[in-house]
């Protein structure tokens, strides 16, 4: 996790946080509790404006929580298997399966070296990412191209003729990185 998101993440849990506590505060009676809290209305600095912040800020979670909910119900589900439904039956193609198929098609070629392709699926959407380093030649837009093309092909053939998977083929160049000296400078 990035820090901005750690930080992004503590400040609404603080927030929500506070909101339960003034919300245990409010409802204090309901309980009997061997002590007692101090109304809002009487915190120092705090006074009459908690009231309108912790309405809003549990206005803003609550449509926090509906949007959360309507992501979950709608975000399509991803899937570690093609599922490809013909009249005669069913045809299952596993993703590792893929990520290998690609691979074989992609060390085929003479410009890249070490690929290594992420699939993601998600119902009838193949989408293929393949990293690798590349050989520094000055006709590689049209080897990529070329390889790009090959293995969309190759994807639709795969699938067969009649199926309607839509695939999507992105290639990626990976910067090979210098590795660093391990002798020291001075002697």
């Amino acid at each position: 996790m990035r820090k901005i998101s750690k930080v992004m993440f503590i400040i609404g849990l603080l927030l929500l946080l506070l909101l339960f506590f003034f919300g245990m505060v409010a409802t204090q009676q309901a309980v009997q509790l061997p002590f007692y809290l101090i109304p809002l209305a009487e915190y120092p600095w705090i006074g009459s404006s908690m009231n309108m912040f912790i309405f809003w800020l549990s206005a803003g979670f609550a449509c926090f929580t509906i949007l959360a909910i309507i992501v979950v119900l709608f975000f399509p589900k991803r899937s570690d298997r093609l599922i490809i439904k013909h009249k005669n039956g069913q045809l299952e193609i596993q993703k590792k399966a893929l990520e290998h198929f690609i691979v074989q098609k992609a060390e085929e070629t003479d410009f890249i070296h070490h690929p290594s392709a992420k699939i993601n699926i998600v119902k009838n959407k193949v989408s293929v990412k393949l990293d690798g380093e590349m050989k520094q030649t000055t006709d590689i837009p049209q080897k990529q191209e070329r390889l790009v093309t090959e293995i969309s092909t190759s994807l639709q053939q795969l699938f067969g003729i009649e199926s309607n998977v839509q695939t999507e083929v992105i290639l990626k160049d990976a910067e090979i990185k210098p590795t660093p000296h391990q002798q020291p400078r001075v002697v």
